[in-house]
């Protein structure tokens, strides 16, 4: 069985030294970013770009038959972030006939992610794309990711993914979970993790995962 370690970039060659340690570690051993591991194992559609070109063009086409949102829509970030949405209701499984349609705002949303939904009709969702990946040997080490990804991780763990620890690595900051779907959180805690004695406040989100 194929063994995948979820980790990110920061540690990976202290993983990969962990392996050499025991030679018959290193076969048939994978050492991804939970980015790589999504567009390489799960059908999730997140980086396609030709599906967000696809859906920002339908965007871009029906702005001016809404009632609200029409002038908003001239802003690309805005066209995105409502992409986002209807993908992230996709791949987390929330029909889209459940959405709210109490307001012209949601109405409007409602519509778009209507319009959307037969893009999205190809790629998985996260329940659809775990079990298809249940049959690897996972092991998830703590990384910042966002929101959607957390539930990801989640369902990993659910379908037996297991944490993957490192002894030889220690850092005085403790890496958070940062809620933030741009991941510049990514970033920031690799900093952290290659230098340790610096002090700093970050804004974000704890999750424990012991």
């Amino acid at each position: 069985t194929m063994k995948i370690i979820i980790a990110p970039n920061s540690v990976h060659t202290t993983i990969h030294n962990n392996l050499l340690k025991d030679g018959n570690t290193v076969f048939n051993v994978s050492v991804l970013t939970l980015n790589t591991f999504k567009a390489r194992f799960l059908n999730l559609g997140s980086d396609n770009v030709e599906l967000k070109c696809q859906a920002l063009h339908l965007i871009a086409q029906m702005k001016h038959t809404l009632t609200l949102l029409s002038d908003a829509f001239d802003f690309i970030d805005h066209q995105i972030s409502l992409f986002n949405f209807a993908l992230e209701c996709h791949q987390l499984g929330i029909p889209y006939s459940t959405l709210p349609q109490e307001t012209v705002k949601e109405q409007d949303i409602y519509r778009v992610c209507i319009a959307l939904q037969p893009l999205f009709s190809r790629f998985d969702s996260i329940s659809l794309s775990v079990s298809k990946v249940a049959h690897y040997d996972i092991y998830i080490y703590p990384c910042p990711v966002s929101a959607i990804d957390l539930t990801l991780i989640q369902a990993l763990f659910n379908a037996n993914a297991k944490t993957y620890t490192l002894s030889s690595f220690s850092s005085k900051v403790q890496i958070c979970s940062a809620l933030n779907p741009s991941l510049e959180a990514h970033a920031i805690a690799q900093f952290l993790a290659q230098n340790s004695e610096l002090k700093t406040s970050i804004l974000c989100c704890y999750r424990d995962w012991e």
